[in-house]
């Protein structure tokens, strides 16, 4: 997923067609890799 790429400093490619789905993707996404767990 685009979320486990990012956490691991890895390219992706994210496809959504319905835009509610990818403003919530590009907002969990973004938040990836912030926390010090």
């Amino acid at each position: 997923t685009g979320f486990a790429a990012k956490s691991l400093d890895r390219h992706y490619i994210g496809i959504e067609l319905n835009a509610e789905y990818c403003a919530l993707a590009r907002a969990r996404i973004g938040g990836a890799g912030l926390s010090s767990s």
